[in-house]
């Protein structure tokens, strides 16, 4: 037997070795969900626009095994941008975030944000929201987390409304609303003996 074919022979009794040592373990994930919404608003002082979001939607970049364990959805962070269109005659808008979870606009709304101003000073440029309100937060955290457990696939609305400054100026605005929320997963994988577990 050559010297090359008894090397190779060695190599493929190695692997084939290796491999046979392979082990299911448990290894932690963590997978982004960024999302942008959209709102026109054609108004004269006050205004109310909801965008409906769907579950397809959401997690169409996401792809988590059926048989993972999930442990959390935590909202990162919501920012707002303003973008004035021709016939805007509004130095600012005073806005509020709020949630229909059920998609029903004539149901109780969940807070989400509440009071926030954005002048001319602002716009045009995304704005993370600091003072956004825990129970519309969690609510929104839940249903995303619904939507990833395959637990929940009814449609809900954001809703933005407020009004212009100054009063009953004419706003003509695209307002959009960007999302981001982190998944933590647990999954197991077939991995050599000796790769410990990601805890």
């Amino acid at each position: 037997m050559s010297k090359i074919h008894r090397f190779s022979t060695s190599i493929f009794i190695g692997l084939l070795l290796l491999f046979s040592g392979c082990e299911e373990k448990a290894f932690n994930f963590v997978l982004n969900i960024d999302n942008a919404y959209e709102f026109a608003v054609f108004d004269d002082g006050v205004f109310s626009v909801g965008e409906t979001i769907d579950k397809d939607e959401l997690l169409e970049d996401i792809e988590i095994e059926s048989d993972a364990e999930i442990e959390a959805v935590n909202i990162e962070s919501i920012a707002v941008k303003i973008t004035e269109l021709d016939g805007n005659a509004a130095n600012s808008v005073q806005m509020d975030g709020l949630l229909y979870l059920d998609g029903d606009l004539s149901s109780s709304p969940i807070v989400v944000f509440n009071d926030l101003v954005i002048d001319e000073n602002t716009a045009s440029e995304f704005i993370a929201i600091t003072t956004l309100n825990a129970a519309g937060v969690n609510a929104l955290a839940d249903k995303f987390l619904a939507y990833v457990e395959n637990t929940d696939s009814e449609e809900f609305i954001f809703n933005v409304s407020g009004s212009s400054i100054p009063e009953d100026s004419r706003i003509e605005a695209n307002v959009e609303l960007k999302i981001r929320a982190t998944v933590k997963f647990k999954e197991n994988l077939e991995v050599p003996f000796f790769v410990g577990d990601d805890e």
